[in-house]
C-alpha cells in the first residue's frame, strides 16, 4: 500500500531564540520525515531556519522524552519517581492547590509566567491561559526579570517606553551597520538576523562589531573593535564626545526631536518649567533659549505633534544666570559631561585605542544613515547606562527613526506584535474573580521570612526551566523549594527543573500541538498537529481545563486547544485583513483574515497600515518628562548620572579581582537555545567537544595548565570542576563556560549556575533601577492602562548582571586537591 502523507506547519521547537521560525513538517504513516524551511506570502520572506530548527523534529523521538505523568518519589533533586495515572496527578494537584488556597488565600498559587525558552513564548496560547488561570482563581503570576532588561529600561528612559522594531531595517541601510554586542551572525540567533545583515554587506554595507569576543560575527564583519567586558558606556561616552567636539551631530534632528535645547535648572537637575523663568507660562511647559539669551516658552505636546519653539531660535548650547541659578541646555550639560569622556580617557577604561574610537565615531556619521544593531550582549549591571550612551550616540547622529538609519533591537519580532492579534480575548475570564500583582523572587522570599505578610506556597511551573536557565541555583536549593509545598513542572523531557518537581506532566511539543502565532514577517500563522501525541502527553488547553475543572473555574475552560485557536483568529484578529498575492507574488489586493480561511491557507501576511512606523523609535516620545527623546533624564539626577553613563561593577574592581582575578563568564551554546535542543544527539556530540571552562593560553601558561586537563573553577560560591580548553579567541582575564549543560554534566561538583548571582534580590538593586522602575511602572500602568500583573517586568531591581561574576581556574594536583 502507498504510504499516507501529509504536510503541516509547526513552530520551531526553539522559540526562546526570539527569530520566531516557522517549519514545514513532511509526515509519512504517522512519523516526521523531514522538516524544512517555510514559504511565507510575498517576495523576500524572512522566515528562515537554522541547524537547530531542523533538527527540532527529532525532539518528540527523544530518548529523554516523558510520555506519562510522574510523581516524585525519592528527594527532590533526586530524578527519582514513579509513573501514575492522570487520573490520580490531577486530583493530587488540584487537591493540594485547594489545599493552599483554603489555608493561605488563592495568591499563594504562583504561575510561572517567564517564556523565554518556551516553543511560542509569551505569544502562544499556552500563555494566554495561564494569565486566564490566574484571573479566574485570582493566583500569582511570576516573572523572572533576569534578562535583557538592561536594553528595556535604556530605551525606556531615553523614549518613554520599550523600543519594538522591524527586522527588515537592515534593507534600507545606507552604509554602515554598528552591531554592538552579541554574535548575531553564529550564534543562538542566526536565521532572520543573519540574512540581512550578510544581504546587507553584499550590498556593500560596512559591518562593525563592537565586542569583548572574536567570534563568527567578528570574522565576518569589516571591523572588529574589542571591548573589555563591561565597558561598552565608555567607548559610547568616548565616541560622543568625539561627535560633540568635531560637531558632527545633527543640529536639527536634535532641535526637532530631543530635549537637546531644553534648559535645565543646574541646582535642582530639573528641566527648567517656563512658570519659573517666564511670567505667565504655564506650569508644565519648558524654556529654550536662543544666543542673545532671549527665552521661549516650549508647549509640552502631551499626546500632541511636536509644535515648535514659535518664533525662538534655539541655541543648543545656551547657558543663562536667572533667579539666582545658573541654567543650560541639556545639550551643554552632556558636553560638559562628555569632556571627561575624551578617546584618550576611554582608552584608558576600554581598552579601545583613541584613534579608533575616533575613527568609528566619525565614520559611524559620514556613513548614515546607519544602524546601531543593539543585540543583548550588555548582561551587566551597569546596562541600563551603557544603552543609554549607546542611545545617546544614535541621537546625535540623527539616526533614531529615519529611514535606513535607527537604534535596532534585534529579535523582537515585527510589528504584528504591536498590532497584530489581541491576546486579550483568552487572557480574560468570563468572572475575573482577582488580577494580583505580579509576584517577584524577592516577595517570594521576603514571605517566607514573615508569617504575617502572602504567603506563596505552590509553584505551578507552566513555563522554562528556570533551574537551568537563571541564575544561582543554590538559592532553589536552600531558600525556596524546601518552603514549596507543591511543585509541578509542565515538560516535554527531564530537565533540571523536572528533577526536582513533586508531579511532571508530559505536554505536547510543538508537533502534536495546535497554535496560532502573529508575528514572523508581519504574517499570521496556522500550526496544527502533525503527529498524533506520543504516549499520555497532552496540550496544555486540556491540562488547564483539568485543572480548573477540579479547582471551581472549570466553566472558563471549556474548549479544546483547537476551538481556542478559533477564538484568538476571529476574535483577537476581528477586523483585519490580509494582502492577497499573485503568482508572482506581487500583491493584488486584500480579504479578511478568518479562522478557516487561515487553516486553510495556513500563513497569511497581515494588510498593516503604511502610516505605522517601521521602528517604534520615529514615534515621538510622549510619555518622557518632556515628550521629546531624552538622552538627559531629571529623574536620575543624582543618580548614577542623568546622562547614560559608564557605571563600574564586580568584574572592574581590582580589590576583588586580587582573590578571583578572572570574569566568570556564562554564555549559551550555540548548539542549543537555552534548555532546548540539548537532547538531541547530534547537537550534544557537537557540544561535548566545547564542554568546559576555556581560557587564553597565556592565562592558562601563567598557572601552569595544560589543554584537556581537570581544574577547579572556583569563587565565592562554589566550584565547579571541569575539563580545560585554550582558545586564543578567548581574552586575557576571562574565563568561559556554558550554561546550557544540564546539572548531570556536573556530578558532585557545582553548576555554573550555582557560580552566579541571584539577579533579583535585594543585594543585587542599583540606585538607577530604585529609581526608575515606579516612573517606568506608572507609564505602563496609569498612562497606558496596563494592570500590573500584566506589565512587562516586575520589580526595581538590577535587570541584568548574568556576566559580572569573578572567579578564579585553579589546578589540581594528582590526589585530587588544588594547587
Amino acid at each position: 500500500m502507498p504510504s499516507e502523507e501529509k504536510v503541516t506547519y509547526n513552530l520551531c521547537q526553539g522559540w526562546g531564540c526570539h527569530e520566531h521560525c516557522l517549519v514545514e513538517t513532511h509526515v509519512k504513516d504517522g512519523k516526521i520525515d523531514r522538516v524544512q524551511k517555510c514559504l511565507f506570502p510575498g517576495k523576500r520572506p524572512a522566515n528562515d531556519i537554522c541547524m537547530k530548527g531542523i533538527l527540532s523534529a527529532k525532539i518528540p523521538y527523544a530518548k529523554d522524552r516523558i510520555l506519562h505523568p510522574l510523581k516524585r518519589v525519592g528527594e527532590r533533586g533526586e530524578g527519582k519517581f514513579e509513573q501514575i495515572s492522570w487520573d490520580q496527578a490531577l486530583d493530587e494537584i488540584s487537591a493540594k492547590i485547594t489545599e493552599a488556597a483554603e489555608k493561605y488565600g488563592s495568591r499563594s498559587i504562583i504561575l510561572n509566567q517567564f517564556w523565554c525558552g518556551y516553543p511560542g513564548d509569551w505569544k502562544s496560547t499556552h500563555n494566554d491561559l495561564i494569565y486566564r488561570l490566574a484571573f479566574a482563581y485570582d493566583a500569582s503570576i511570576l516573572e523572572y526579570q533576569a534578562v535583557d532588561y538592561g536594553l528595556t529600561f535604556g530605551t525606556a528612559v531615553v523614549n518613554g517606553l520599550f523600543t519594538v522594531n522591524s527586522r527588515r531595517l537592515p534593507e534600507d541601510v545606507g552604509k554602515e551597520i554598528i552591531i554592538w554586542g552579541g554574535n548575531p551572525l553564529g550564534f543562538t540567533r542566526p536565521a532572520a538576523s543573519t540574512h540581512f545583515l550578510l544581504d546587507a554587506q553584499e550590498r556593500g554595507v560596512k559591518l562593525v562589531h563592537i565586542s569583548n569576543l572574536f567570534d563568527v560575527t567578528s570574522a565576518r564583519a569589516d571591523q572588529w573593535v574589542p571591548v573589555k567586558s563591561g565597558t561598552d558606556g565608555a567607548l559610547a561616552l568616548g565616541m560622543c564626545s568625539v561627535v560633540i567636539e568635531e560637531g558632527l551631530y545633527d543640529a536639527e534632528f536634535l532641535l526637532d526631536k530631543t530635549s537637546a535645547a531644553y534648559l535645565v535648572n543646574t541646582e535642582t537637575g530639573a528641566y527648567a518649567r517656563a512658570a519659573e523663568l517666564i511670567e505667565g507660562a504655564g506650569e508644565g511647559d519648558f524654556v529654550a533659549a536662543d544666543k542673545d539669551g532671549n527665552l521661549g516658552v516650549v508647549a509640552h505636546p502631551m499626546g500632541q505633534p511636536f509644535a515648535g519653539y514659535g518664533d525662538l531660535t534655539p541655541d543648543l548650547f545656551a547657558t543663562i544666570e536667572a533667579n539666582g541659578a545658573v541654567y543650560k541646555t541639556s545639550m551643554q550639560l552632556l558636553r560638559e559631561f562628555c569632556q571627561e569622556w575624551t578617546p584618550e580617557h576611554q582608552e584608558t577604561v576600554t581598552g579601545v585605542p583613541a584613534e579608533t574610537c575616533r575613527q568609528v565615531a566619525r565614520e559611524y556619521i559620514a556613513n548614515s544613515p546607519a544602524i546601531i544593531y543593539l543585540y543583548y550582549g550588555l548582561r551587566y549591571p551597569n546596562a541600563v547606562q551603557s544603552n543609554r550612551a549607546i542611545l545617546t550616540l544614535a541621537l546625535l547622529a540623527g539616526n533614531v527613526g529615519r529611514k535606513g538609519g535607527t537604534i535596532m533591537l534585534a529579535g523582537q519580532g515585527d510589528q504584528t506584535t504591536m498590532y497584530g492579534m489581541d491576546q486579550n480575548v483568552i487572557r480574560f475570564p468570563r468572572e475575573v474573580r482577582g488580577m494580583s500583582d505580579r509576584v517577584t523572587i524577592e516577595t517570594i522570599l521576603e514571605s517566607f521570612e514573615n508569617p504575617d505578610v502572602q504567603q506563596y506556597k505552590v509553584w505551578l511551573n507552566c513555563m522554562g526551566n528556570p533551574l537551568l536557565n537563571w541564575p544561582n541555583k543554590d538559592m532553589w536549593r536552600r531558600r525556596i523549594l524546601p518552603n514549596i509545598d507543591l511543585f509541578v513542572s509542565w515538560e516535554i523531557r527531564m530537565t533540571d527543573t523536572a528533577r526536582y518537581a513533586d508531579y511532571v506532566l508530559p505536554e505536547t511539543t510543538t508537533f502534536e500541538r495546535y497554535e496560532t502565532v502573529c508575528d514572523t514577517d508581519n504574517c499570521v500563522m496556522y500550526c496544527e498537529p502533525a503527529i498524533e501525541p506520543l504516549g499520555e502527553a497532552k496540550s496544555t488547553a486540556w491540562i488547564f481545563s483539568e485543572i480548573a475543572k477540579r479547582i471551581g473555574v472549570g466553566s472558563e475552560f471549556d474548549l479544546t486547544a483547537e476551538e481556542w485557536q478559533r477564538v484568538r483568529i476571529d476574535e483577537g484578529m476581528k477586523g483585519k485583513n490580509a494582502i492577497v498575492f499573485d503568482d508572482g507574488q506581487n500583491p493584488i489586493g486584500t480579504e479578511p483574515i478568518t479562522y478557516d480561511t487561515l487553516k486553510k491557507k495556513k500563513v497569511m501576511r497581515v494588510d498593516i497600515p503604511p502610516m505605522i512606523p517601521e521602528d517604534g523609535l520615529s514615534m515621538d516620545a510622549h510619555t518622557t518628562t518632556t515628550g521629546r527623546f531624552e538622552f538627559y533624564n531629571e529623574l536620575l539626577n543624582g543618580i548614577g548620572h542623568p546622562f547614560g553613563d559608564f557605571e563600574p561593577i564586580d568584574i572592574l574592581d581590582d580589590e576583588r579581582r586580587a582573590e578571583y582575578p578572572l570574569q566568570f563568564y556564562v554564555g549559551r551554546h550555540k548548539y542549543f537555545m537555552q534548555g532546548q535542543f540539548t537532547n538531541i544527539a547530534e547537537n550534544h556530540l557537537l557540544a561535548e567537544k566545547q564542554f568546559g571552562v576555556a581560557l587564553n593560553p597565556v592565562e592558562a601558561k601563567k598557572r601552569g595548565m595544560v589543554d584537556g586537563e581537570i581544574v577547579n573553577v572556583v569563587n565565592s560560591r562554589g566550584t565547579m570542576r571541569v575539563p580545560l580548553q585554550l582558545r586564543d579567541d578567548i581574552p586575557m582575564g576571562m574565563a568561559h563556560t556554558w550554561y546550557s549543560f544540564d546539572e548531570k554534566h556536573y556530578p558532585n561538583t557545582c553548576c555554573p549556575q550555582d557560580l552566579m548571582h541571584a539577579e533579583n534580590t535585594p543585594e543585587r538593586e542599583t540606585a538607577v533601577m530604585r529609581t526608575y522602575y515606579p516612573a517606568y511602572a506608572y507609564v505602563n500602568i496609569n498612562v497606558l492602562g496596563t494592570p500590573q500583573v500584566m506589565t512587562h517586568v516586575a520589580g526595581p531591581y538590577t535587570p541584568e548582571g548574568l556576566w559580572n561574576q569573578l572567579c578564579d581556574v585553579r589546578k589540581i594536583t594528582s590526589d585530587g586537591k588544588e594547587a
